[in-house]
């Protein structure tokens, strides 16, 4: 039995058929006595959901929160299997693949998925309070931009986060055209996927590897690996830059406290409300905070409002009116009042290289310079070369931009309409939120424009000065044009006592939505055998997994 496949799997508390086969793709492949590593597995003759989640959680998964949490696992878990057999509500009868670990397998997440196909999902007991959650349920990947050209001999730091995972990648990936050479220990036991091969390093040996252009090497840090302090060399830096990679819960523990932490909020019944408050309600309190008082909120009706709205919250004051007729991406810009930011949150369907992206990138540029931490996610089918150089030199020149681009994958063998889907279902929440020292100036600007010059400007800009940006046409390939939307923005977030370091803000989980990649993106697909009803099976469930920007299973606001 294939340990890779089978390490996925118990993910979710499954087991694997044997003679299934896939490349090293889990840190459980070296290092096998993890503690995660060796959890039970549910199989056909395995009872019952306690032993689900026992294998997936490490304990019997008693508290409200992680029933649910497992029940929309589950609830995501069937649709992945639904896809990939033409089962399920659009397909045929799941019952005619005659295989008993597929039916036993499908009937176990129909139990556990049970509380998901309620009209409202029922709400924690007791009274209101919050908690922490850290059940290892997800595969971590996240990916280090390095480039021989970005700042060459100035010290970077970037953390990984290992927080409620299982297993940790951290893919460095070449993101310019000098070789580089990277050399350095951990305090903790390594491996490496490098050139078609692997091996592990032990705690404090000396290792080293070389990232050509366009190549991409992979490290597997075990659960003791808290750091490694590594040196960057390249032809433009022969003396090298220190490079440090620290884990994220040990270097920064109040932002693992804030991306594990959750509300526990009463819902009042659905009986006694009307229409509108039972959809409100009928939200998943997983995934959300209880509800707030939202203050004063503005829609900006006008482009250069909303792009103003962003300007403000980076650098303190918004663009002259003149900045926008002239359109010089380098203008000057005033710093002399911009807030000083703890985090910074920003989440777009389009980050291109243009008028928009340069100077928002600018500003991001300054207080990641300033040691903020950055986490930006966009749409990775829409990014096009110069916006990849873009917001990858970015990255590469600060590793604390944590760099999230996200790419929705059919399962393998999907139907051609599945496939065809990869190109519109894409990340589209727009968001920028920063947490400020001071919480008066911390903000929240949420929906609203893309950061494209077609959202702001009526026809395109002359930037042909500027052949790193993008040069419209009237029209732009699969990219928007010239669009006008609306945005909300709140001139602060909800007053909190001064005692609270880290005013809290609400993201969607990603445990139950398809995920942006995948250990194994096959699920469990059963191919009828010819001349037969009986099915031969291959089973590897899709684990979650990130890159940068860490989709926890809860925040709030």
């Amino acid at each position: 039995m294939n340990r890779a496949i089978c390490l996925a799997l118990a993910g979710l508390g499954l087991a694997a058929l044997a003679g299934c086969a896939a490349p090293i793709r889990h840190s459980c492949d070296f290092f096998p006595d993890a503690k995660d590593c060796g959890r039970p597995s549910l199989s056909a003759d395995t009872p019952g959901p306690q032993t689900a989640a026992a294998a997936f959680f490490g304990d019997a998964g008693a508290r409200d929160y992680e029933r649910q949490f497992l029940a929309l696992l589950a609830h995501n878990q069937i649709g992945a299997i639904d896809r990939a057999n033409g089962t399920g509500p659009f397909g045929h009868d799941r019952h005619a693949i005659a295989n008993r670990d597929f039916q036993a397998t499908y009937r176990t997440l129909e139990r556990l998925a049970k509380p998901v196909t309620a009209e409202q999902m029922p709400a924690v007991s007791g009274t209101a309070g919050e908690g922490h959650f850290n059940g290892r349920w997800r595969v971590s990947r996240q990916t280090l931009y390095v480039n021989a050209a970005a700042r060459p001999s100035a010290p970077k730091t970037f953390s990984f986060s290992g927080l409620q995972a299982r297993s940790v990648e951290i893919v460095m990936r070449q993101a310019g055209k000098q070789p580089v050479e990277i050399s350095g220990a951990c305090d903790g036991a390594l491996a490496i996927r490098a050139g078609g091969g692997s091996r592990s390093v032990a705690s404090g040996a000396a290792f080293r590897l070389r990232l050509s252009a366009g190549q991409t090497a992979s490290l597997f840090p075990s659960d003791g690996l808290n750091r490694c302090s590594l040196k960057l060399s390249s032809s433009l830096a022969p003396a090298g830059a220190p490079l440090t990679i620290l884990r994220e819960e040990v270097a920064y523990p109040a932002i693992a406290a804030l991306d594990s932490r959750y509300e526990r909020c009463p819902v009042p019944g659905p009986s006694g409300l009307d229409e509108l408050a039972r959809v409100f309600y009928a939200g998943r309190w997983l995934s959300q905070s209880c509800s707030l008082p939202l203050g004063s909120p503005r829609l900006l009706r006008k482009s250069r409002d909303g792009f103003n709205a962003k300007v403000e919250a980076l650098l303190g004051a918004p663009l002259p009116d003149s900045a926008f007729d002239k359109a010089d991406p380098e203008l000057p810009l005033d710093f002399s009042r911009a807030p000083k930011l703890k985090l910074v949150y920003l989440s777009s369907l389009e980050f291109k290289a243009d008028f928009s992206g340069r100077v928002i990138e600018r500003l991001i540029r300054h207080h990641a310079a300033l040691g903020t931490k950055v986490r930006i996610m966009v749409t990775d089918v829409l990014e096009r070369d110069k916006d990849d150089a873009l917001l990858h030199r970015l990255a590469a020149d600060y590793p604390n931009v944590e760099l999230q681009e996200y790419r929705w994958r059919a399962d393998h063998g999907a139907p051609v309409d599945e496939q065809l889907s990869q190109l519109h279902k894409t990340h589209h929440v727009k968001m920028l939120a920063t947490l400020a020292e001071d919480p008066a100036r911390s903000r929240v600007i949420i929906g609203g424009r893309n950061i494209h010059d077609g959202f702001l400007f009526h026809k395109p800009i002359d930037l042909s000065r500027y052949p790193n940006l993008e040069q419209y046409g009237k029209t732009d390939g699969l990219s928007l044009n010239y669009i006008r939307t609306g945005a909300i923005s709140t001139s602060s977030l909800p007053t909190r006592p001064r005692s609270r370091r880290w005013p809290r803000i609400s993201r969607h989980c990603g445990c139950a939505t398809p995920t942006p990649t995948s250990q194994d993106p096959s699920p469990f697909r059963c191919a009828p055998t010819a001349g037969a009803r009986r099915a031969r099976c291959a089973i590897s469930f899709p684990c979650p997994t990130r890159t940068t920007m860490r989709s926890r299973p809860i925040s709030s606001s």
